[in-house]
């Protein structure tokens, strides 16, 4: 009760002078004092010594009902505020009252009836509507709630519950940008709401805006440092900004608070295995074994430890014991995975292969993988080879001469070719810098798109301060990531698959170089096939062999075309020979580059463990030496890739290789 909540009560109780006597009134009026400084216990005796002189006393009964709803005793509850309406049928806020108990019970549509009630006696009433917008989104209608709250803030634009709520239901209806204004409208009304800082955060990273979301869940740990769910969020957005050390100290946090919390469990364990901390990672699961021992998730630790061990027979044991069940997805995906490895490495190559073929189809359940286009993603690829093979380059308006920075170095090829093999060699040069994965072309090329004539026919006329124009961004996006390729003069963008959109590389920047990783096709196509990747467009092609057998067609088809158009700066390098002769191999890239030869080329695998977290499903490699296992292992699986060698094999024999 506010003091304009209360000075309306004490209005009310003098009203009831008919219903009870001076005394009974002056006891009321006591009771709504006790009330509104919280002092429920008192206020209720109060509520009954008036009842007890008067049980038709409608707004002793009343508030005797919102008494026992505060002290947890909903039944008692709903009989008294019931009670109450039958003596004063048309009091707004005792309906809305009856409504917030039935709220509380899980009575969402009764309680809606009441809310409603209230506002047929009192239309302007703010409060009604936003509780009828909580109960829709208790019942899982988002669109209707956003509309209840969004007439509460018309009513009372300050409300900043409202705000709040509001962008819960828009964050359920995927609207992401529009739930990130609500929740900072709510930031700014109610600056000390914890949870509106959480959410705020948690929306802002999905937004990739994470560095803003740090804030937000910083800002939340400063108003309730003991909030679980804002350490492990906290620990999420330190990972994803590299910061690892910060990250666990988080998630750490977050065990100690709620020791049976399973996402952050989950999310230490994917940590610790990622950035390949073997002896942190088995402590890790030892601490899941003593303080949660049914953990749904602690038989694929355990099996993640023993693979760490070399323990391929131990890793299959534990995981065929544990059946797949239909309720998770991620779980099966990842079980299956690891009993493929497992197989893989213990030479049963028929068992690996059914194990990967199950994990790719656990992974295509997921809610993730619902959300993707592979075949928009192929048609993509299309769409731009047709276009490609109709235009000449040379006609188009040149971008040289715009600026004075040096054109990028691009990494590329097809996933699995040692794209991350070669990102760690490089960066283990003390002027050469590698930003892995992150999306600076993303952004240029959505914005071409975004373009009257559209991505990529917009290409042929873009105009000086066009081209400048999406420069600058992709520099502004490199600048983002700075942090992570260090204050070098060199740095290297490293996308696999940046390769599919060369023709805009070479339109923005025609001095770019580019560092083609190759690998046998059968080797590289398996690869794919055997990895559980992120799920997104491109990736979701290689659930299937024949898909990613196809797309390795398509994109390298593409590439053709733009080294047949374009004639860019490349330097090919296979990883079989990398494996072979790696100084033979390694030299003339570092020329190519215009550097000078450092034995640390050796160390790069001390330089991957250093790095902490690798972005690459390759991060458990990364760290060994050089090994020629994964050459060839094609060879195993012959009978598998008969279907797709077709496809494969032209490719094969074009970049040199056997088949």
């Amino acid at each position: 009760m506010n003091r304009a909540e209360r000075r309306r009560r004490e209005r009310e109780a003098k009203r009831a002078g008919s219903q009870a006597s001076e005394e009974g009134i002056g006891w009321l009026q006591q009771a709504l004092t006790l009330h509104q400084s919280g002092r429920v216990a008192e206020a209720e005796a109060l509520y009954r010594r008036v009842l007890a002189k008067d049980p038709h006393q409608s707004h002793a009964r009343h508030y005797l009902g919102v008494a026992a709803y505060q002290s947890g005793r909903l039944d008692e509850a709903e009989l008294h505020i019931a009670e109450a309406l039958r003596d004063d049928p048309g009091s707004a806020e005792a309906h809305t009252n009856l409504g917030l108990v039935l709220e509380a019970q899980g009575r969402s549509i009764k309680a809606i009836d009441e809310f409603r009630k209230a506002l047929s006696l009192k239309h302007d009433y703010c409060e009604a509507r936003y509780n009828i917008g909580v109960s829709q989104l208790s019942l899982n209608e988002g669109e209707e709630a956003a509309k209840s709250f969004l007439e509460a803030i018309h009513l009372k634009p300050d409300f900043g519950l409202a705000h709040y709520n509001l962008g819960i239901a828009l964050e359920g209806l995927g609207q992401l940008r529009e739930s990130a204004a609500a929740y900072g409208q709510a930031v700014h009304l109610m600056p000390r709401h914890a949870l509106a800082h959480l959410k705020l955060g948690a929306v802002s990273h999905r937004l990739d805006q994470t560095q803003k979301a740090l804030g937000h869940f910083e800002q939340a740990l400063a108003l309730e440092p003991t909030m679980a769910e804002a350490h492990h969020n906290l620990g999420i957005a330190a990972r994803f900004l590299g910061d690892m050390e910060r990250a666990k100290v988080h998630f750490h946090r977050a065990l100690e608070l709620e020791p049976q919390r399973a996402a952050t469990h989950d999310s230490l364990i994917e940590l610790l295995e990622q950035s390949n901390q073997v002896n942190e990672l088995t402590e890790a699961v030892a601490a899941v074994e003593a303080a949660c021992p049914d953990h749904p998730r602690l038989t694929l630790w355990q099996a993640m430890v023993k693979k760490r061990e070399g323990a391929y027979s131990a890793v299959r044991e534990i995981l065929e014991a544990r059946e797949p069940g239909p309720e998770d997805p991620h779980f099966n995906a990842a079980r299956a995975q690891l009993l493929g490895e497992a197989c893989d490495r213990i030479d049963d190559p028929s068992a690996a292969f059914d194990y990967f073929r199950q994990s790719n189809e656990w992974a295509a359940r997921t809610e993730q993988a619902q959300e993707v286009n592979p075949a928009g993603y192929a048609a993509f690829i299309d769409r731009l080879g047709a276009w490609f093979a109709t235009v000449d380059p040379h006609d188009w308006t040149g971008a040289q001469g715009l600026d004075d920075r040096l054109d990028p170095i691009f990494l590329v090829g097809f996933p699995r070719s040692g794209t991350t093999l070669l990102d760690s060699i490089l960066r283990s040069h003390p002027l050469v810098g590698v930003i892995e994965e992150r999306p600076m072309l993303e952004a240029v090329s959505t914005r071409l798109a975004a373009m009257e004539r559209g991505n990529p026919e917009a290409l042929a006329t873009l105009d000086p301060n066009e081209i400048r124009t999406l420069r600058d961004l992709y520099f502004e996006r490199l600048e983002t990531f700075r942090d992570e390729a260090g204050d070098v003069p060199h740095i290297v963008d490293k996308m696999p698959l940046n390769m599919v959109e060369a023709g805009l590389i070479c339109r923005l920047f025609p001095k770019a170089r580019f560092i083609l990783a190759l690998r046998h096709p059968c080797d590289c196509v398996l690869s794919c096939f055997m990895q559980n990747f992120k799920q997104n467009d491109a990736m979701a092609n290689f659930r299937e062999l024949e898909s990613a057998a196809t797309l390795y067609d398509r994109v390298f088809g593409l590439w053709s075309r733009y080294e047949a158009l374009f004639d860019p700066a490349v330097y090919t390098i296979r990883y079989e020979d990398l494996v072979d002769d790696f100084e033979g191999t390694l030299g003339p890239l570092v020329d190519f580059l215009g550097l000078e030869w450092t034995d640390a080329f050796r160390d790069f695998a001390e330089t991957a463990r250093q790095r902490g977290r690798v972005r690459t499903p390759s991060y458990d490699q990364v760290t060994q030496p050089i090994y020629r296992s994964a050459s060839g292992r094609w060879t195993r699986y012959r009978a598998q890739m008969e279907p797709v060698m077709p496809i494969l094999a032209p490719w094969a024999r074009h970049w040199g290789y056997q088949c």
